[in-house]
């Protein structure tokens, strides 16, 4: 009789290591799972701060950089390519786009519009409390709205 009790306990033995062996491995398939889907999340909401692979784009990029007083903290939103009438009549292709900042405290402040020439290379930055005679407003205005 002792035999068999002591085969019950192996047996009981093996069947709640077996379980807890299950219990981890859901466990730690869980926790990959959630991983990944955090990391998914993350990729789709970051924010637009790498170069973009249309060089127009960059170009933007750069003159606006020029004018900001920390570009390295510099979030780009959407950027858009227009065709609009100039003064003069002729069409001028424009990227139009928002930037933002970080001030001295690492907060970023309000998003600003701008317009970057693409024939001249000339970009123009809204200010942050623009009056109205503000000519990058004027310009914004103009080409992008």
């Amino acid at each position: 009789m002792k035999r068999w009790a002591d085969h019950l306990d192996a047996i009981a033995g093996e069947n709640i290591v077996t379980c807890k062996l299950r219990q981890m491995r859901l466990g730690i398939t869980g926790i990959v799972l959630l991983a990944l889907l955090m990391q998914s999340s993350i990729a789709q909401h970051a924010p637009k701060d790498e170069p973009s692979s249309d060089p127009i784009l960059a170009k933007a990029t750069t003159a606006v950089n020029a004018k900001l007083k920390d570009p390295q903290s510099a979030r780009y939103g959407d950027m858009d390519r227009k065709v609009a009438s100039s003064s003069n009549g002729k069409p001028a292709e424009v990227v139009c786009g928002t930037v933002s900042e970080a001030d001295s405290s690492g907060r970023y402040g309000a998003t600003r519009p701008f317009v970057y020439f693409i024939a001249d290379g000339r970009a123009y930055l809204v200010e942050a409390k623009p009056q109205p005679e503000d000519v990058a407003q004027l310009i914004y205005r103009r080409f992008c709205k």
